[in-house]
């Protein structure tokens, strides 16, 4: 299984060099433009990084979901079903190299907002001190407080979010090249269906966080984070016996 994943990440991961290497030069942009105190291009930086994450994130998600297009298509990427492994570990290995690669790709968001925040604050002491000062009113008039447990929580949920529109993706691919036959229409019927799967799935999310909407934010996000990872689970057992049952030749 780690040949397999092995595999699959090496062949995705190049886009992620790219990824990281555009970022690193927009921080390093950024980071001249505040010490040379150049707030118009520090701004213009700012608005590039966050415009390069949205559609970098997006773009992590569509080229896994391509490549395991052209496995179920391509006669040459159909050799892949045919090693001695068995259905859940072919895939298996396919869903953990893309939750890598998520993991990999926030860590490099991660890094950029640590260099970025710590080159702003460092470089304007004033908005270092006004937001201590903030921060400390909130929590003596309001009790308000910054809540790092729960930002990092949110970012739990954001990640197996982001892992469930990518598993989403394989079982629906999956479940559609069972049921039809390789025509022009596939992909527009594989979207259609994915679109309507997700919408399913973030109504019933949707309909669990508004029945629990007077509990505390930690347990509404919990329950998110749980409710994602059983659908995940759920998804990449039912794709397995998908391609075990119909796809594997």
């Amino acid at each position: 299984m780690l040949k397999l994943m092995k595999y699959e990440f090496k062949k995705q991961m190049f886009s992620k060099i790219i990824i990281a290497a555009i970022l690193g030069v927009l921080t390093l942009y950024f980071g001249i433009a505040c010490v040379i105190d150049k707030e118009t291009h520090a701004a213009i930086a700012t608005m590039l990084i966050f415009t390069v994450m949205v559609f970098a994130g997006l773009y992590v998600a569509v080229e896994s979901l391509s490549v395991y297009d052209k496995d179920l298509k391509t006669k040459q990427s159909y050799m892949l079903f045919l090693v001695p492994k068995s259905s859940y570990e072919i895939l298996g290995a396919k869903m953990i190299s893309a939750v890598l690669q998520i993991f990999f790709t926030m860590l490099i968001y991660g890094i950029v907002a640590v260099l970025c925040g710590s080159v702003f604050l460092i470089k304007y002491s004033s908005v270092r001190e006004l937001m201590t000062l903030v921060q400390n009113i909130l929590e003596i008039n309001y009790s308000v407080r910054v809540d790092w447990g729960f930002a990092v929580q949110k970012i739990l949920t954001v990640f197996v979010t982001w892992v469930f529109i990518v598993v989403l993706g394989y079982f629906v691919e999956t479940l559609i090249y069972t049921l039809v036959h390789k025509t022009k229409l596939t992909s527009f019927i594989v979207f259609v269906a994915y679109i309507l799967c997700f919408w399913g799935v973030v109504s019933a999310d949707n309909a669990i966080l508004n029945a629990i909407s007077k509990s505390s934010q930690v347990m509404q996000s919990s329950v998110e984070i749980l409710f994602f990872l059983v659908i995940n689970t759920l998804l990449y057992v039912a794709s397995a016996w998908l391609m075990d049952k119909k796809l594997s030749v």
